[in-house]
């Protein structure tokens, strides 16, 4: 393939249909998206009277209540809406002026012994936690060149920072040019934007990108693109700040992480394989257990567990990958229905078991 039919196949992600739904009717209030149904329902006001008020409902989760509650998140939506609606808030935190121009974030927080530990983040690391906070009930204030936000009973810090993640490996901000098969998950690339990969296989990949939407598109594997930030590697370790077990806010983070939908689609009734990676996703291992194979509510299981511990968990359609605390992947993937076995005829036998 030439460079330019690559380089013109690599714009084609950029230009890739969005699987966001299309936009929806209604005024947008947080997750919400309501109409008003022409009906009134009653409300108890203030002074304890009961008044007939206009009756709104959304058209995401379909509760019906007045105005006022929906306009002060008092009504929860669907878990995928407000999973969507937390990372819609961590993106516009990371778009304001004081993190302007920064392609790297410094997030403090408390450690297991209550001292400050700071880990480096890029940005799609940093809106994932910034939304399991949002999430969870978090509140934030911004302050000179930082924004502080309590949380699982502790106070975070975020700040940009100059260093680079760790997973840079001393590259340039600048990239280098790649083929598409040597991408894994995890790494960031570009053609006319940027895209962070969630999970790839034979040039099909699903990718994220900064702009919050997600695409999929199969390209031929040798197509160049420039990729500017490559996904930690085992040596590097990995790990989000979650509450200790201990706190007042670990009760609404584990149940954030059970109504995730990460967890929640996953069909339980479904056959999965596993395989593993060392290598950042370029290559995979089938695992070795004694059951290749699980069903989905094993799958579940695996996830939160994972989720819990702090480490990421990356969806694509089905398919299910963790990163381990020291960049390890473990990847689940639907399984081919197994063939039935062939039917063969018991051959008779005398009961001393000759023919």
């Amino acid at each position: 393939m030439s460079e330019t039919a690559s380089t013109c196949a690599a714009d084609g992600i950029a230009a890739g249909t969005s699987t966001w739904p299309h936009p929806e009717p209604g005024m947008a209030y947080g997750p919400h998206r309501i109409t008003n149904t022409g009906e009134d329902i009653e409300h108890t006001a203030g002074d304890g009277g009961k008044y007939g008020v206009r009756a709104f409902e959304c058209g995401r989760c379909h509760k019906r209540a007045v105005l006022a509650d929906f306009a002060h998140d008092r009504v929860t939506c669907t878990d995928e809406a407000e999973a969507g609606w937390s990372r819609e808030r961590a993106d516009g935190l990371l778009d304001d002026l004081t993190f302007k121009g920064a392609t790297a974030y410094a997030f403090t927080s408390p450690d297991g012994h209550g001292q400050p530990r700071t880990d480096t983040f890029d940005r799609p690391t940093a809106r994932e936690v910034l939304a399991l906070w949002l999430r969870a009930g978090g509140t934030f204030n911004w302050y000179t060149r930082e924004l502080r936000v309590t949380c699982f009973g502790a106070a975070h810090s975020v700040k940009p920072s100059a260093e680079e993640p760790p997973a840079t490996h001393g590259r340039t901000r600048a990239g280098e040019h790649v083929a598409v098969g040597e991408l894994g998950p995890g790494d960031t690339f570009v053609t006319r934007c940027a895209f962070t990969v969630l999970a790839i296989a034979d040039g099909t990949f699903t990718a994220l990108g900064y702009d919050g939407q997600t695409i999929t598109q199969t390209v031929p594997e040798d197509t160049r693109v420039r990729r500017i930030h490559r996904a930690p590697r085992p040596e590097t370790g990995f790990q989000l700040p979650v509450p200790d077990g201990s706190s007042n806010g670990y009760a609404a983070f584990h149940a954030s992480v059970f109504a995730d939908p990460r967890i929640t689609e996953i069909d339980i009734e479904a056959c999965y394989a596993c395989e593993y990676s060392k290598d950042g996703g370029r290559t995979w291992s089938k695992d070795t257990y004694s059951y290749p194979e699980v069903c989905g509510g094993h799958v579940q299981a695996e996830d939160a567990s994972a989720l819990l511990s702090g480490c990421l968990v990356i969806a694509g359609g089905p398919v299910r990958i963790i990163r381990g605390s020291y960049g390890t992947l473990t990847r689940w993937t639907l399984a081919e229905e197994p063939h039935e076995a062939e039917e063969r005829p018991v051959e008779a036998r005398e009961v001393d078991g000759s023919e």
